[in-house]
């Protein structure tokens, strides 16, 4: 398979897999008990706290498509945890609920191998949060090692779509309300809509652009590894529904 093939055909079950946990109720309970701050600062703190301890502007920054008075107060909201802490508490809880969706995997070995061996060679200039996600301390066990790697590798393809997005100086919002609707799009912080939609032309050449950048993350596998990750990919999506 050669590598636009397969940053488009990862592009959906690495994202809705490595998204899952985010989603996930019990994700915000375990994220309190560990010491991060309830609601959605706990999604701001964990999921970006990973960069380390950055200002609320470079937070925001990386969190392109969200509203950026929300990710700048999830940012500052009080927390005993410095960012960086409640960074690797969020990875923690990320393994943990990956080791539950993919117990009797039988392709978790493998399927981490290969995840770990596009991150590691992957160009990480400017995309500050996937480095962050990669860098993240990998849990031995294999379940829980490729369920964290696939969320890296979902973060991978998500900052190589902001720098191209911001870039082309697209509205956020109006990206978010074309391919997410109203829901996700007030979801994400906005609460004033009447801007409308990105227009359609503008968000497929953003995505295209987006799948030829995520393509040379994939270079360093063979076609027959490529095939074997969508493969496999695939098959964890199937086995997680």
């Amino acid at each position: 398979m050669d590598t636009l093939t397969t940053a488009r055909r990862l592009a959906d079950p690495i994202g809705s897999l490595g998204a899952r946990f985010m989603l996930d109720r019990s994700t915000f309970g375990r994220c309190a008990e560990l010491g991060l701050p309830t609601g959605m600062p706990s999604y701001v703190q964990g999921r970006l706290g990973v960069m380390g301890d950055v200002s609320a502007d470079e937070a925001a920054d990386a969190a392109f498509f969200f509203d950026r008075g929300m990710i700048t107060a999830g940012w500052e909201a009080d927390c005993d945890l410095t960012r960086s802490e409640g960074g690797a508490a969020y990875a923690l809880v990320c393994a943990d609920l990956g080791r539950t969706y993919l117990e009797g995997f039988d392709g978790a070995e493998r399927m981490a191998d290969l995840l770990a061996a596009v991150l590691d060679a992957a160009d990480m200039s400017g995309v500050a949060l996937a480095a962050g996600w990669r860098d993240t301390a990998r849990p031995p066990d294999a379940t829980g090692r490729a369920y964290l790697l696939t969320q890296a590798t979902r973060e991978l393809r998500l900052c190589r779509h902001v720098l191209i997005a911001r870039a082309a100086g697209v509205d956020p919002m109006g990206m978010v309300l074309a391919v997410d609707g109203e829901r996700f799009t007030a979801m994400h912080g906005y609460q004033d809509l009447s801007a409308g939609p990105q227009d359609e032309a503008t968000r497929l050449a953003v995505d295209s652009a987006t799948d030829l950048a995520n393509a040379t993350d994939f270079e360093v596998l063979t076609p027959d590894e490529r095939t074997e990750l969508v493969s496999l990919a695939e098959t964890a999506v199937a086995h997680t529904t």
